[in-house]
């Protein structure tokens, strides 16, 4: 049998109907003010509240919180640009590494440590950076300056002091050859000058076979000292093959070929440096006097031009580049800028003079044999 509903009309007199019907019509929420269905049929507030839960989508309690996280979230935004500069910088000194383009991402690097002077991953990155491409002095500056100190994990630490050691070997070269430098006396006769170089040529050698001093650079000074242009080949021969990340003397070596007519010789040095770090200015400087020297004159201007720009005060990058502008008939703009080095106390060998003037020809100039 059906089960009989007492809440129908038949089940209550006509005026507790009435009051049942009129209580549904309140508002769900204050339950004073009938329902407002003008907007929607399925409501169940007032309009009233129906406006007022429009305004405050959440609980009244969580504005004063909603606020504070506000002025937390534009502080924030503030400080984003600057933070998100900084990351596009540090992701480009990443790829720029890998491509080869080792002095701009160190120099990306170093702005992103200027701004997180304590982050150790950033000096980290860029510690690993200089010792592998050998930017030594870089290195020592971030160890110094950044790295010192800092709280590292054991297999960082033991590479760090792996780097200290090779940087102490490296200066401590250095400060001992400016030693034996020292010692010559300034009144030195010119008969005195060879008995004097001999023996620095012997005290060299002999710190070749210390470990406390590098061997790469000591090879690097005794080709400098050398009197022989075969003793030259072979010392900076042994500066290579001690430390190939050495390009100082990989790109000597090279100009010793190119001097000496062996330009296939030469190229092969360069490349040596330029395939692991493509903006090398001595070696762009170099591989520029090839293509000079091969009839390629707008690609040897547009590499002297790169290691001029990248490091003006580079080792003859000046005279180079005035030269490549000759070879390129920008001759006015050689007068123009020999007058700007020229009023900055720049000074040229008597050989570029010559080769200004038309003395000597371009192969004269960087080739020793005819």
């Amino acid at each position: 049998m059906e089960e009989l509903r007492t809440d129908t009309p038949e089940s209550m007199d006509s005026e507790l109907w009435a009051e049942k019907l009129w209580e549904e019509e309140l508002c769900q929420k204050c339950h004073e003010r009938q329902i407002d269905r003008s907007e929607n049929k399925n409501s169940i507030l007032c309009r009233s509240c129906r406006e007022e839960q429009i305004r405050y989508p959440f609980p009244k309690i969580f504005i004063p919180v909603a606020a504070v996280v506000g002025v937390i979230l534009v502080i924030a935004m503030l400080r984003t640009p600057r933070v998100l500069h900084d990351y596009k910088l540090y992701s480009k000194a990443k790829s720029q590494a890998a491509a080869g383009y080792i002095y701009p991402a160190l120099l990306a690097l170093d702005e992103v440590l200027e701004h997180y002077p304590d982050s150790v991953p950033v000096g980290e990155r860029m510690t690993d950076l200089a010792m592998a491409h050998g930017y030594y002095d870089i290195a020592a500056y971030v160890l110094e300056t950044h790295m010192t100190g800092k709280s590292v994990s054991d297999s960082t630490y033991s590479k760090l002091t792996g780097y200290s050691k090779k940087l102490t070997r490296y200066y401590d070269t250095i400060y001992r050859v400016e030693e034996l430098m020292e010692e010559v006396p300034a009144d030195i006769s010119e008969e005195e000058q060879p008995e004097v170089l001999e023996d620095i040529r012997l005290e060299l050698l002999d710190m070749t076979e210390q470990s406390d001093y590098d061997q790469s650079l000591t090879y690097y000074y005794l080709a400098l000292l050398a009197e022989e242009e075969n003793q030259v080949m072979e010392y900076l021969e042994k500066s290579v093959e001690a430390d190939p990340l050495f390009d100082v003397s990989q790109v000597l070596l090279g100009t010793y070929h190119r001097r000496q007519g062996n330009l296939e010789q030469a190229r092969a040095c360069y490349e040596r440096v330029l395939a692991i770090d493509r903006q090398n200015t001595s070696a762009l400087r170099a591989m520029g006097i090839l293509k000079l020297l091969e009839g390629k004159a707008a690609e040897g201007l547009s590499d002297v031009q790169t290691a001029y720009d990248i490091n003006p005060e580079e080792d003859y990058v000046k005279e180079t580049l005035l030269i490549a502008l000759i070879e390129n008939g920008q001759t006015e703009e050689a007068e123009r800028l020999k007058a700007e080095f020229d009023s900055q106390g720049e000074v040229f060998d008597g050989d570029f003079e010559h080769y200004l003037s038309g003395a000597i020809s371009l192969h004269d100039y960087y080739i020793d044999v005819p």
